[in-house]
C-alpha cells in the first residue's frame, strides 16, 4: 500500500544579529529563519530579495552604511515576509602627523593618518574625525554630516578629556585661498570644532571660513585669526544657516565684515569674542538685506569697524559692543539689552580676553541664546544669574600660594606654587615683574639657585 503527501506551508520570520542600528565598528550579521531547510537570500541594495540575489550561506560583515534585506524560501512553501535591517556604521577617524604605526588606516591614534585630507577623503555621513595638535598647512572642504574635533594631544580616549587651548590645531592655508570651505546643503550635524583657523588668502570671499548655500554647520570653540580677504575675512556666509558659538575671531582683515559677513542669512551668533579685526569700509561684523541673523552674547571690542546692517533684519540682543574706532553700530540700533562699556577684560595686550572681576559682561548675557554648555576653557557655563557674554564664563580664581616665605637660603632652594582653585594655571615671573598669561606657567617645583624674586599668579 502507500500514500502520497504534499506538504506545503508559508515560511516562518527571518531575524538579524545583531539587530539594526548605529555601531562604532564593522559588524559580522548573521541571519536566521524560524522554519528549517530553507534557502535565505539577500541583497544590501535595497532591492527585494529574489532567488536570483546573493544565497546567504555565512555571516556577512557590513563595514558600511547598509539596508540589508533577505527573504526565505523553500519548495512549495510560500516565500518568507521581506526582513529588513538598516546598519549605521559610524567611524572616528584619527588624524596625527606624529603618528609611527606604519601602517596608516585612521583608525586609532597609533595608525591615524599624518593629513586632515587623507581622513576628509575617506569620511562617510556620520563619521568623526579627532585631530591631534600640530600645523597643517591644507586647506579643506568639510563633509555633511561629518564631525571634525580639534584640540587633541593624541592619547585621549574620550572627547571631553581633549583641550583645545593646550593642544592647538592650527590649520594654516598658507594665503593661498579659503581655509575651510563648507560645501553646499551641509547638514546641521556638520561640525567644526577646536580648530585654529589662520593664513587664510583670498581676493574674493571667505577667507578663513566659507560656508556655502543652504549649509547649517555648528561651528565652536575654534580661534579663527590672521585671515584676509574682499569680504569675510574670518568668515563669510553665503546664503546659509550656520551656528556661529563660542569662537574667538581676531585680527582678521577684509573690506566688507573683517570678522564675519552675512549674505542672505539666518545665522545664529552667539556668545563669540570678535577683536581688533581690521576693515576700511563695511562692518567687523557685516549684515546685507536679505539676512535676519540673531546675534547675541558677544563681546565686539577694539575692531575697526563695528557692526554694520544694510537694510538687514537682524535680532541683536545682549551684546557688548564698544571702542570700534569708526563706529559701534551703523544702519542699525543697539540691540535688547546692548551694552556700549568696556568689558574690562584680564590682559587685551597679551591677548588674555577673559574677564576681569567687575567686568559688565559678568551675568549680563542671554540664557535663551546660550549654545554651548561649556566655556572656552572647559568650565560650566552657567555660572552665575545669567550666562555670560564672549567665550569666557567667569570664575573667581584664588590667589595662589607659594610654600616657603621670602628669606635666605642655602641653594638650591625648592620652591611650589599651589591654587585651590580646580582647573586654575600658575603663571610665574622671577624678575619681580608681574605675571601675565604670556609668563611661564608653573608646571613643578621650581629650583632656586640665585637670589630673585618669585611672583605667581593664577589665571
Amino acid at each position: 500500500v502507500s500514500a502520497t503527501y504534499t506538504i506545503n506551508g508559508t515560511i516562518g520570520t527571518l531575524s538579524f544579529s545583531p539587530a539594526a542600528g548605529t555601531y562604532s565598528s564593522a559588524q559580522t550579521v548573521s541571519i536566521t529563519c524560524s522554519t528549517s531547510n530553507v534557502s535565505i537570500y539577500y541583497t544590501t541594495d535595497g532591492t527585494t530579495p529574489t532567488t536570483s540575489s546573493n544565497l546567504y550561506s555565512t555571516p556577512l560583515t557590513i563595514s558600511n552604511d547598509t539596508t540589508l534585506k533577505a527573504r526565505a524560501f523553500k519548495n512549495g512553501w510560500t516565500s518568507s515576509d521581506v526582513a529588513t535591517a538598516s546598519y549605521v556604521i559610524s567611524y572616528t577617524l584619527y588624524v596625527n602627523p606624529a603618528s609611527t604605526g606604519g601602517t596608516y588606516n585612521g583608525l586609532s591614534w597609533t595608525t591615524a593618518y599624518h593629513t586632515i585630507t587623507d581622513a576628509l577623503n575617506v569620511a562617510c555621513d556620520g563619521d568623526t574625525i579627532w585631530v591631534a595638535t600640530g600645523t597643517y598647512n591644507e586647506r579643506l572642504t568639510a563633509k555633511s554630516g561629518v564631525a571634525m574635533y580639534g584640540g587633541f594631544a593624541g592619547t585621549e580616549t574620550t572627547l571631553e578629556s581633549r583641550d583645545h587651548r593646550y593642544s592647538v590645531v592650527q590649520v594654516n592655508g598658507s594665503n593661498t585661498g579659503v581655509v575651510l570651505t563648507i560645501p553646499q546643503n551641509a547638514a546641521s550635524d556638520t561640525i567644526i570644532d577646536g580648530f585654529k583657523i589662520s593664513g587664510g588668502g583670498t581676493s574674493s570671499t571667505g577667507g578663513g571660513i566659507l560656508i556655502n548655500a543652504n549649509a547649517e554647520p555648528v561651528i565652536t570653540n575654534c580661534y579663527i585669526s590672521g585671515n584676509t580677504a574682499t569680504a569675510g575675512g574670518g568668515i563669510y556666509v553665503d546664503t546659509a544657516a550656520p551656528v556661529i558659538a563660542n569662537n574667538m575671531i581676531i585680527s582678521n582683515s577684509a573690506t566688507s565684515g573683517s570678522a564675519i559677513y552675512l549674505k542672505s542669512s539666518p545665522a545664529v551668533i552667539t556668545n563669540n569674542t570678535i577683536v581688533v579685526n581690521t576693515g576700511s569700509t563695511y562692518g567687523s561684523v557685516y549684515i546685507d538685506s536679505g539676512s535676519a541673523p540673531v546675534i547675541a552674547n558677544n563681546i565686539i571690542y577694539g575692531n575697526t569697524l563695528g557692526i554694520l546692517s544694510a537694510s538687514g533684519t537682524p535680532t541683536l540682543r545682549n551684546n557688548c559692543v564698544y571702542n570700534n574706532t569708526n563706529y559701534n553700530y551703523s544702519g542699525l540700533s543697539a540691540g535688547t539689552n546692548d551694552i556700549s562699556t568696556d568689558p574690562l577684560f584680564v590682559d587685551s595686550s597679551n591677548l588674555d580676553y577673559h574677564l576681569n572681576t567687575g567686568s559688565p559682561c559678568i551675568n549680563t548675557g542671554s540664557d535663551t541664546d546660550m549654545h554651548t554648555s561649556i566655556d572656552w576653557d572647559k568650565q560650566v557655563r552657567k555660572n552665575g544669574s545669567a550666562v555670560d557674554m564672549g567665550v569666557d564664563e567667569a570664575y573667581s580664581v584664588e590667589t595662589p600660594s607659594i610654600s616657603a616665605n621670602g628669606g635666605t637660603f642655602v641653594a638650591p632652594k625648592s620652591v611650589e606654587i599651589t591654587c585651590a582653585t580646580s582647573g586654575a594655571t600658575i603663571r610665574y615671573t622671577t624678575d619681580g615683574t608681574d605675571p601675565t598669561t604670556s609668563s611661564d606657567e608653573y608646571t613643578e617645583a621650581l629650583s632656586l639657585e640665585s637670589s630673585c624674586t618669585v611672583k605667581a599668579r593664577a589665571f
